[in-house]
């Protein structure tokens, strides 16, 4: 299949991504935050078998790439917020005016008010420990200095940047 082809992830499709990565990286681990080359591989092969369609692997890493990245905004978002997250609707209570103050701060995260993480429990099996999320999130590849946070209290209103930067200490 050509690269440039889009494809459609259903949610079928994104279901049998997450389970065959995770059977792939229970079987032979990853590399780093990513899946191991061989792994990709077999992901490829096993999603031609199961769901009848061909991608290549810089479609499955780029499903995977978005996956983790909604779902790094997603901890960060669920583990901040307290009691506002419904994990029986994967909805967060949240009225427009906070959606809005949140996304000031976070605006990769828009897509969670209107299309929430799909298969959760599959994102946070493949994903947990891979990827920094939360207030202590840094990543080699910052363009920021590696920072703390100097107090962990948190209020039911969502900080704005200028507020999660102003209350940072540099380490």
């Amino acid at each position: 299949m050509d690269d440039n082809v889009r494809v459609k992830w259903t949610n079928e499709l994104t279901k049998r991504f997450l389970e065959t990565c995770i059977e792939e990286v229970h079987k032979v681990g990853r590399n780093g935050g990513s899946l191991r080359k061989e792994t990709w591989v077999k992901v490829e092969i096993k999603l031609e078998e199961v769901c009848h369609v061909k991608l290549t692997q810089k479609q499955l890493k780029n499903q995977y790439d978005y996956l983790k990245g909604k779902y790094s905004r997603w901890v960060y978002l669920r583990n901040k917020t307290g009691n506002i997250y419904d994990p029986e609707m994967n909805t967060f209570i949240l009225t427009n005016q906070e959606w809005e103050d949140f996304f000031k701060g976070h605006p990769k995260a828009r897509t969670l008010k209107t299309a929430p993480l799909i298969y959760p429990d599959l994102c946070i099996a493949l994903f947990e420990g891979t990827s920094a999320t939360g207030s202590r999130a840094y990543a080699p590849s910052s363009t920021r200095e590696r920072t703390t946070i100097s107090s962990s209290s948190f209020t039911s209103n969502i900080p704005t940047t200028q507020e999660i930067y102003g209350s940072l200490q540099m380490v």
